[in-house]
């Protein structure tokens, strides 16, 4: 998988390509900033816009009061 990640060292946000047990143990060779080589980088979550096909009010948010069905 692709997880986007920012470094609160230099600012960069960055890709990381890995499989899913990879990023459970933070593998040291891939986890890192790759412009500054810093490890204090911290994942990025970003939002999910939905559509229920309905009435979803205009500001794309979903019906139920929140931006993001689960």
């Amino acid at each position: 998988m692709l997880y986007e990640y920012h470094c609160h060292e230099c600012g960069e946000n960055f890709e990381i390509k890995a499989t899913l047990e990879q990023k459970e143990k933070k593998d040291s060779e891939i986890f890192f900033c790759p412009v500054c080589k810093s490890k204090n980088i911290e994942q990025v979550i970003k939002s999910v816009n939905c559509s229920t096909g309905g009435s979803a009010k205009k500001s794309g948010c979903c019906p139920h009061g929140g931006c993001g069905c689960f």
